[in-house]
């Protein structure tokens, strides 16, 4: 298009693999208070007409972490058994950085239209909040995504507790405010009951290491 999208800028997937793009500058060489999106070319065939897309036709509306969860696809010449499915995590962008829009695949089994596919293990791996379901077929076009929202089940926590350890050290448990590595660096209101809790840290100082789910 010819616009600068510089800082206050936006891109952001939306649910029909399309981008939405807007802002930059303001103030800046240029103020772009406008939109724009921007279609792929895995949305097209080689006609550069609309790609015939996979259909999702039936999908929970909610995924918990660790649990299989069943989804019905169209016909197979669209969704062929080499055909893939996957998360997006929806995004949060402002400011031309989006702080989170992971893509996860998932593994599947098949029967017919219906597809069992296995949720991700581990909230490390997908933490809960909303996501985009999609099913792309061996060319790469996508179906429309179908909004969904993980949730963290009972099966979590022996994936979430295997991490834990993996970050502690070998000692075990988080390190105390008095060892070495951390030894000015956490105010006095941290305290070692479960993972630190208290106030945040100065920066200057720097972070707590990461608190369990």
């Amino acid at each position: 298009s010819g616009m600068a999208r510089m800082y206050h800028s936006n891109g952001l997937l939306l649910p029909g693999g399309m981008i939405l793009v807007t802002g930059g500058g303001a103030p800046g060489p240029q103020a772009n208070n406008n939109a724009e999106i921007y279609y792929p070319p895995n949305l097209y065939n080689t006609s550069n007409q609309p790609a015939v897309r996979p259909v999702i036709t039936q999908a929970p509306a909610t995924l918990s972490i660790g649990l299989n969860f069943s989804v019905t696809v169209d016909n197979g010449a669209v969704f062929p058994t080499s055909g893939t499915v996957a998360l997006i995590k929806t995004g949060a962008v402002t400011h031309g950085f989006n702080m989170d829009q992971r893509y996860i695949p998932l593994t599947y089994t098949r029967s017919g239209t219906k597809l069992t596919v296995k949720a991700p293990t581990s909230a490390y791996v997908a933490p809960p909040g909303m996501y985009l379901l999609f099913a792309l077929n061996k060319n790469g076009v996508p179906s429309w995504g179908k909004l969904v929202r993980m949730n963290i089940s009972a099966t979590a926590a022996a994936p979430a507790a295997a991490v834990q350890e993996a970050l502690a050290p070998a000692a075990g448990g988080f390190p105390r405010r008095d060892d070495p590595p951390w030894t000015g660096r956490l105010p006095k209101s941290f305290e070692r009951k479960g993972g630190f809790k208290g106030r945040e840290p100065s920066p200057l100082r720097g972070p707590p290491p990461p608190a369990p789910l």
